[in-house]
């Protein structure tokens, strides 16, 4: 179903797991504050979820977008947004750095994070944000939008129904080149020395089994993989988690365009772009300091494992 060929080849040509569920960030925001003001959720590009989170807002109460920039891996995001501008970091064998190609489409995707930035809808603090920042925000209606995965709604399940209630999950917006909606997974597969590999084959059959992925799913955090999953309880049961059947349908590789390999998943958790940003902002670099400095990083990290 949808994207879950995407993650079952290896690039050796062959399955070596089974997938259960996909995952990833999406759009979550505040219904009831949208519509208040007169728009329609969700915002369609990034350029309208500016737009969206100004109009709607009303800080210090609530600020319009709950995102970090600061160096943590949820701060990532920014490169999702700077690739659907049209930037790719590395070449089609995820070998050499290429982000220099697309000074272009990085400027263009730096004069939308500026506008965001003077915009005053990211919420004091945020360039020293950890990774639960941007939940804790949301979840105690001090957000308008974040982008999370769904468990921050899993929480909300629990312990705040009525916020619940208001909040909507949406894949990404768009960006001027396209839609970049980054997806993860679960799977399960077979160690090659397991000393039972009948035992474990069985196990592998039985947990995919429809009734009891059916049960398992309504406890869970993922989006469906097979079309079989669409009838599960779970879509009817928790109406909020229809938002991941979308996702599932839309999603790519985390890395997208860029090859989902060791290198790449460095960078990521150095949080390359994230610190570009930083260096403007806060250390008052130039563009062209902070641009040449990230190609510098890039490039050592990708020549290891080139």
């Amino acid at each position: 179903m949808g994207s879950s060929a995407k993650f079952m080849l290896e690039p050796d040509g062959r399955v070596h797991h089974i997938l259960y569920g996909l995952q990833g960030f999406m759009l979550i925001g505040r219904d009831d504050l949208v519509k208040q003001a007169g728009l329609t959720p969700p915002p369609a590009t990034w350029v309208d979820l500016l737009a969206y989170a100004r109009k709607v807002q009303q800080p210090p109460k609530t600020y319009g977008l709950g995102i970090p920039v600061s160096n943590q891996t949820d701060s990532q995001v920014w490169e999702d947004i700077m690739k659907s501008y049209g930037a790719r970091l590395a070449d089609q064998a995820g070998k050499r750095i290429i982000l220099g190609d697309h000074k272009k489409e990085v400027w263009e995707f730096l004069d939308y994070f500026t506008e965001v930035w003077k915009s005053g809808v990211l919420p004091p603090g945020v360039t020293t944000w950890d990774n639960t920042m941007n939940n804790s925000t949301y979840q105690s209606g001090k957000a308008v939008f974040v982008l999370n995965p769904i468990t921050i709604s899993l929480w909300l399940e629990e312990n705040n129904p009525e916020l619940l209630a208001k909040t909507g999950h949406y894949t990404y917006p768009r960006g001027p080149k396209g839609l970049i909606q980054p997806l993860t997974y679960g799977s399960r597969a077979i160690l090659k020395y397991t000393k039972v590999p009948d035992l474990a084959k069985q196990f592998l059959i039985d947990s995919m089994d429809h009734d009891k992925m059916d049960q398992e799913m309504l406890v869970s955090q993922w989006g469906p993989v097979l079309k079989s999953y669409l009838d599960f309880q779970v879509w009817k049961k928790k109406p909020f988690m229809k938002g991941l059947i979308d996702l599932s349908l839309r999603g790519e590789v985390q890395s997208h365009p860029d090859v989902f390999n060791d290198a790449w998943r460095e960078q990521s958790t150095n949080t390359t772009i994230s610190r570009m940003l930083q260096r403007i902002v806060v250390d008052n670099w130039s563009r062209d300091k902070a641009f040449a400095e990230t190609l510098d990083v890039l490039s050592k990290i990708y020549a290891k494992y080139a």
